[in-house]
């Protein structure tokens, strides 16, 4: 897989699960405020409340509030986003390449759960 791929084998790392994975991800960078939407996958939503995280909010749709966003990372010296692709449970799709550029803006660092 490393080979096809072009990475070094121990940079695949295999979990047992999403939740596992999601866990793994938010856990591994302990500088950093994670900042996740309000509408996450529930293994997300308790690895960032665990650590008195942000809750990122959404409009009526539930689609992520991207002045929200913006504002929040303004105020994060560093930070970790965590945002779902595409909700499980409502189908909505996150505009993802928006919120990846108000990361870059702000030097901030992106998950996501896709």
């Amino acid at each position: 897989i490393a080979e096809a791929i072009s990475v070094f084998p121990n940079e695949i790392i295999f979990t047992a699960s999403g939740t596992e994975a999601n866990a793994m991800a938010l856990s591994g960078f302990p500088g950093r405020r994670v900042l996740v939407s309000a509408v996450e996958h529930s293994s997300v939503l308790r690895s960032s409340h665990r650590r008195g995280e942000g809750i990122i909010p959404v409009d009526a749709n539930g689609i992520v509030d991207l002045a929200a966003l913006d504002n929040m990372l303004a105020k994060t010296a560093q930070a970790l986003v965590s945002i779902m692709l595409a909700n499980n449970e409502t189908g909505v799709i996150q505009p993802m390449a928006e919120i990846a550029a108000l990361c870059k803006k702000h030097g901030a660092l992106l998950h996501t759960d896709a």
